[in-house]
């Protein structure tokens, strides 16, 4: 049985957190106040904005946008992606985020996502973390190997 059926059929979301804890004790506060807030929103019935959810993904596009070509810069180059610290301003951060703080030099958009970040105490999403660049680094990988096998099978040339 699904637990968001459950869920559904029983309405009782902190019965569903217990069940899943007999399951995961290691479920996070994070995770339980997450499902919460979704289960509450869906309860209301309260939908996004359409606009606003737009207006977000385009945001975060393109916050991509800009990560992706420091990726390609850096890959390209044979350059290693991290230092020894992952703050911004500090000289120890490594090339990615040298490459973004240069960016954010003559970017006005990255400056200000970038400040938006050192604002907050523990950012929500930010995409410049090591984690999402070596996920980003991981799917490019695939995606050329996948492009060189294709390549491979529909060439006419024999080897």
């Amino acid at each position: 049985m699904c637990i968001f059926g459950w869920v559904q059929n029983n309405g009782n979301f902190l019965k569903c957190i217990e069940m899943i804890s007999k399951f995961d004790p290691i479920i996070s506060n994070e995770h339980k106040n997450s499902m919460l807030v979704w289960l509450t929103q869906r309860e209301n019935k309260s939908v996004l904005d359409k606009q606003q959810l737009r207006k977000e993904t385009e945001y975060y596009n393109n916050v991509l946008k800009r990560v992706i070509a420091v990726i390609k810069f850096l890959s390209i180059r044979g350059l290693a992606f991290r230092g020894s610290e992952e703050i911004f301003g500090s000289p120890h951060n490594g090339n990615f985020m040298g490459a973004l703080e240069l960016l954010a030099e003559f970017d006005p958009f990255i400056r200000d996502h970038i400040e938006q970040l050192e604002l907050r105490p523990k950012p929500i999403i930010s995409y410049l973390s090591k984690t999402v660049y070596e996920e980003i680094i991981e799917i490019m990988g695939k995606q050329i190997i996948k492009q060189i096998i294709t390549q491979i099978n529909t060439d006419d040339t024999k080897y």
